[in-house]
């Protein structure tokens, strides 16, 4: 078995072992079967945590487009959303929304936004426009910030019937439909076979590999060879530590200000000091310092705090999510708009480097939790680190 193939199988493996403890499972306020119960009384479901980022207006007029559908249709608003079962790898028919209609017991139309990563799935009912092609569309047309509630409200018209935003109106037109190509699509003919490592997430070893470039949707690759590409990124700045004690030391002077601040941003001061105190992974543990100090900080500004992109967290909030299925299983990674693009075009996206490597490549607890992409419970997984 060759080199890259064995890596491919031994971080697959690992993150089939990656996934919240059963204690945090039983305590999370969105599981499935929470949202299943509060659908029986309303087909709109707004999380608490979502509250802030969805007005009154915005669930009205969700109320409003649910009532317009021409057959049962449930929307639920929440970040985070866990399935039954120890592990964050699903079957692909096991989504949120196959979770939901399978606790609920109803057909209709499920679409969940999670503020990344809307996903819309019809069960015994027949929408104009298939729910991948409909949140396809919604990635395409709609503007990056746009609000999580009107971006389910876009999704719905279109599943309704309802007509696109006009061509001249719309963020971005893909290749497929007449636009440019994607940033760097003319580089994909590079010489020199670069490391297949690279395409775990990609999926150009020539696995069965589906790769997801919006949100929610998936984007097959052909049966051809796999493009080659060579490795790319950047390693971390020498002022990484100073900007991460700068930014604890900020998050924790917020947390003392603030009035009855979410537990969440405690668990997440409390991990970033751990994190700047170690001296385990080097470099990565002041990043991972900085990365959960600014989670944390949009704990307390915004009630929540958005995964950073997995492939390197210095590009930011996940916007988008990619995938990649194999025998059967598909992971579901957040990823930046850039990197999403990357890998649906099949290429090498830029990634955190550490020590002239991908740090995914490496034995880390930074490698395990995907800096919170991959185990939001980083806290824990520090803790458990090294035992």
């Amino acid at each position: 078995m060759s080199r890259p193939v064995q890596l491919v199988l031994a971080v697959l493996t690992a993150l089939l072992a990656v996934g919240p403890s059963a204690t945090a499972l039983a305590a999370d306020p969105d599981r499935v079967d929470l949202v299943a119960r509060e659908l029986r009384r309303d087909p709109v479901f707004v999380s608490d945590s979502f509250s802030r980022i969805v007005s009154p207006q915005e669930v009205a007029a969700l109320r409003r487009a649910v009532a317009r559908m021409p057959f049962p249709t449930y929307v639920v608003l929440a970040p985070g959303i866990t399935p039954p079962g120890p592990t964050a790898i699903q079957q692909p028919s096991d989504g949120w929304a196959a979770q939901l209609r399978d606790a609920l017991g109803r057909d209709g139309l499920y679409v969940v936004g999670k503020g990344t990563s809307p996903e819309a799935d019809a069960f015994g009912v027949r929408p104009r426009l298939d729910g991948r092609d409909a949140t396809l569309a919604a990635f395409f047309d709609l503007p990056e910030d746009i609000r999580p509630a009107r971006e389910v409200l876009y999704v719905l018209g279109l599943m309704r019937g309802e007509p696109r935003l006009p061509r001249a109106e719309r963020r971005q037109i893909p290749p497929n439909e007449g636009g440019p190509p994607f940033e760097d699509d003319r580089a994909e003919e590079d010489e020199g076979g670069g490391s297949g490592v690279w395409w775990i997430l990609g999926g150009i070893l020539g696995l069965p590999v589906a790769a997801v470039v919006t949100r929610r949707t998936l984007l097959r690759h052909g049966p051809g060879a796999p493009p080659r590409a060579t490795a790319r990124g950047r390693a971390l700045d020498p002022g990484t530590r100073a900007e991460a004690e700068l930014a604890v030391q900020r998050l924790a002077t917020a947390l003392d200000r603030a009035t009855s601040p979410p537990e969440r941003a405690f668990e997440l001061a409390a991990a970033a000091s751990v994190a700047l105190d170690r001296d385990r992974d080097g470099e990565l543990d002041d990043l991972g310092a900085l990365v959960l100090a600014g989670m944390g900080l949009d704990v307390l500004r915004r009630g929540h705090a958005d995964p950073r992109c997995f492939y390197d967290p210095r590009h930011g909030r996940a916007k988008a999510e990619s995938r990649w299925s194999q025998d059967g299983e598909t992971v579901a990674v957040p990823a930046c708009r850039a990197c999403a693009r990357d890998i649906a075009g099949r290429r090498a996206p830029s990634a955190l480097l550490h020590d002239g490597r991908p740090y995914w490549e490496q034995r880390s607890v930074w490698a395990r939790t995907g800096f919170g992409a991959l185990d939001p419970d980083v806290g824990r997984a520090l803790a458990q680190d090294g035992r």
